[in-house]
């Protein structure tokens, strides 16, 4: 588990109209624990954790799995955790990672195509419109115009479906690892 400082908009269960900023500590755990260990984290610092909706890249221990439900939601929420919804999709040319890439021709298609997936998977989880999703954006070589031209092109096109679709579009990438572009 790895512990880190979490800036995330509080997800809610069904429309979220009002929503707090949470800022303050946070975990990434791969898994989403059952919603006992969930209650007996509350002693700890921590109040966000980040879950995983799927994506065709998505490592498979991080799968989601009959754990990760709209009760469990619900359950967690209510008892005061933030969530940071994060979908692992196709990557940018160019990427140092090992994970399947869009091209530059395709981008704005996978872009699109990976937000309207991401809110499907949002609404199987009872995580209505106004809430924020993620996606996971890995490091890319920012050096070679192509790779940041489509990394640009899918990101606007994920950003676009994300708000069109009535939900807030974010970024889940390392500082200074190919975001600074976009």
């Amino acid at each position: 588990m790895l512990a880190a400082l979490a800036l995330a908009a509080a997800v809610a269960a069904g429309p979220a109209p009002h929503r707090a900023v949470y800022v303050g500590e946070g975990f990434d755990g791969c898994q989403p624990p059952p919603t006992a260990t969930m209650r007996a984290w509350l002693g700890s610092p921590y109040r966000a954790m980040n879950i995983y909706l799927g994506g065709k890249e998505l490592a498979t221990p991080c799968k989601p799995t009959a754990e990760l439900n709209s009760q469990w939601v619900k359950t967690v929420t209510a008892n005061g955790w933030s969530l940071i919804p994060t979908f692992v999709d196709l990557q940018p040319p160019c990427t140092r990672s090992t994970k399947k890439t869009f091209t530059a021709s395709t981008a704005r298609a996978a872009g699109r195509d990976a937000a309207g997936r991401a809110v499907d998977k949002m609404k199987l989880l009872g995580l209505g419109a106004g809430n924020p999703i993620y996606d996971d954006f890995e490091h890319y070589d920012e050096s070679k115009a192509g790779c940041v031209a489509a990394a640009v092109d899918f990101v606007e096109a994920w950003t676009n479906r994300i708000h069109a679709l009535g939900y807030t579009a974010g970024m889940y990438a390392v500082r200074d690892a190919g975001v600074a572009p976009i």
